[in-house]
């Protein structure tokens, strides 16, 4: 997806997002499984200390953007 010339951050939150306000651990979760992939919660874990500037184990929008600049 990141490779790809009309990638849209906008777009790709809004897949991984249930809700569209921000992305969970478990959005995450189901994405890797619809993905047909497993991730361990200590990955995703993991993953939004990385991502999750607030430390609120959600990712916003901005987050999610500024991770992939």
């Amino acid at each position: 997806m990141l490779s790809s010339f009309d990638f849209d951050a906008d777009h790709i939150f809004n897949i991984l997002s249930s809700n569209g306000n921000f992305i969970t651990g478990e959005d995450l979760i189901a994405f890797f499984d619809d993905c047909g992939k497993e991730i361990s919660t200590e990955e995703v874990g993991c993953l939004l200390r990385v991502v999750d500037k607030r430390g609120e184990g959600q990712l916003y929008v901005n987050d999610f953007k500024h991770f992939f600049a």
